[in-house]
């Protein structure tokens, strides 16, 4: 396929190498090569702000056995490089410093029609998943967690991995011993200790694209600099496609999309969003204290994937506010939805103290389980310059007939902007197409429900309660039994 600097039609795609790097040597003593572009049918690669690495699958059709003669066997490397035409795309190859590692072949099967060729899957990911495995990490780390995270990333007892890291300072200046965690657990338990150095959240993910490594916090993503909303870096339309649209037009429409869970108030009660209660237990001080979280009182402390002009918004909760049936009380004021209870120590450490709990906990709870609500999946034409964790924006019209003259209005809640928490890159050698499935979530409606400080008030059934046994003999009363002959 002929290389293209210029976008000529909506999924074309450059797949400039594509070829597996045997563990063997060749007589130059350089490693075996075999290109596979020409037998591969498809590639995926998946990427997501929950994953530490990304991972990958090739379909290919082989009828020169290469899966024995090379042979493949787990101990391989992958060169890989696409991209969209006239833009930055994935680059795993060996000038690049980069390769992926081949770790899995599954789904062998034969080709009916042809009893000499065969096709299977074969499974990549990155370096640093290798390394996951066989290492452990027993150390203590001292101040800035950030710090941590670049050791445990960069040391060659641990991930040795040179790829790049993009991370978000932190005000979390603490001592933390990891008792012989792999890599990616011990940066998980300081992910969820940390709290960032400009903004009033808590928590951060790791995670790989094909531009490196980030350790961030999820409002990070949707802003700059702890000052302001972080722009989307594309725009999205629902609409019809047609042959007179620009290729540039096209890249804006969407295949297809299904919005997955706009919201879910019994989930989302049941997993403290709303509200939750944190019982701390220190064990030097010999105290009990207990905190609860508002997810109303809070919102605005918190930048999210809509904004007010940019700024923080203070009114466009998910779920509106409204005191639920005669209790006088919003859902965010019960505490007890979800209860929590830890353990902590003050003072273990002379210079250092532990991150309170407090002071993650209740929010991670609540930021978490905010993403899975407006969970829209969306099908596009492959775009090589988005990654997980960039923002796009999103326009779906309201789902009603429009007359003659009428303007389409966009829907008001689930339109704007969203948080691409993963893409599953497809090149498809069939369609001769490049895709990718967005996930997206936003945790924040565009324009903000209509609050009611009033509950209204409809009628209720007279409470009542019925003794099984009283009816039973109420019935028996009205009843006659015969006797029964059974001579």
């Amino acid at each position: 396929m002929a290389q293209q600097d210029i976008l000529n039609k909506a999924g074309d795609y450059n797949l400039e190498t594509c070829e597996i790097v045997s563990y063997r040597l060749a007589e130059n003593n350089l490693p075996r090569t075999i290109d596979i572009k020409l037998i591969t049918g498809s590639i995926e690669l998946t990427e997501n702000i929950f994953d530490t690495c990304m991972i990958g699958k090739l379909q290919v059709y082989d009828s020169q056995d290469v899966r024995t003669i090379l042979p493949i066997t787990g101990m391989d490397k992958l060169n890989l490089k696409f991209s969209t035409p006239g833009m930055n795309g994935v680059n795993f190859t060996e000038e690049s410093g980069k390769q992926f590692h081949i770790y899995k072949i599954e789904h062998v099967s034969q080709d009916k029609g042809n009893q000499r060729s065969q096709g299977y899957d074969i499974f990549f990911t990155s370096k640093e998943y290798y390394f996951n495995f066989m290492t452990k990490v027993s150390r203590a780390y001292e101040g800035p967690i950030e710090f941590a995270i670049e050791d445990i990333l960069r040391n060659k007892r641990y991930l040795n991995s040179t790829r790049s890291l993009t991370y978000e300072p932190t005000k979390t200046n603490a001592k933390y011993v990891i008792p012989n965690l792999r890599p990616f657990e011990a940066i998980k338990f300081l992910s969820n200790q940390t709290v960032s150095k400009k903004y009033n959240n808590a928590g951060y993910v790791f995670y790989e694209t094909p531009a490196g490594y980030f350790f961030r916090s999820l409002e990070s993503m949707y802003a700059m600099n702890g000052t302001v909303g972080r722009p989307h870096k594309f725009e999205y339309f629902y609409q019809i496609s047609n042959a007179g649209n620009s290729p540039e037009d096209e890249m804006h429409s969407i295949i297809d999309y299904h919005l997955g869970k706009p919201i879910n108030t019994l989930e989302n009660m049941d997993r403290g969003m709303y509200a939750n209660k944190l019982t701390v237990h220190d064990a030097f001080n010999k105290t009990i204290k207990t905190h609860t979280f508002d997810y109303y009182k809070t919102f605005g402390d918190y930048f999210h994937a809509e904004t007010t002009q940019g700024n923080k918004t203070f009114v466009k909760q998910l779920t509106p506010y409204v005191p639920f049936d005669d209790t006088k009380k919003d859902i965010s004021q019960f505490a007890d939805s979800k209860t929590m209870v830890v353990t902590e120590t003050s003072k273990v450490h002379n210079s250092y103290e532990f991150t309170p709990a407090k002071d993650t906990l209740p929010i991670i709870t609540s930021q978490r389980q905010s993403l899975f609500n407006n969970i829209l999946s969306l099908q596009v034409h492959g775009n090589s310059l988005l990654g997980a964790g960039d923002m796009i924006s999103f326009d779906l019209p309201l789902m009603r007939p429009v007359g003659d003259g009428e303007k389409q209005q966009s829907n008001p809640y689930i339109s704007g902007r969203y948080l691409i928490t993963a893409i599953k890159h497809t090149i498809s050698a069939d369609t001769g197409k490049y895709q990718m499935a967005l996930a997206c979530s936003k945790d924040a409606v565009k324009e903000g429900y209509i609050a009611e400080t009033v509950a209204y008030q409809s009628k209720k059934e007279t409470p009542n309660a019925y003794d099984i046994y009283e009816d039973d003999e109420r019935m028996m009363s009205n009843v006659t039994v015969s006797p029964v002959d059974y001579t």
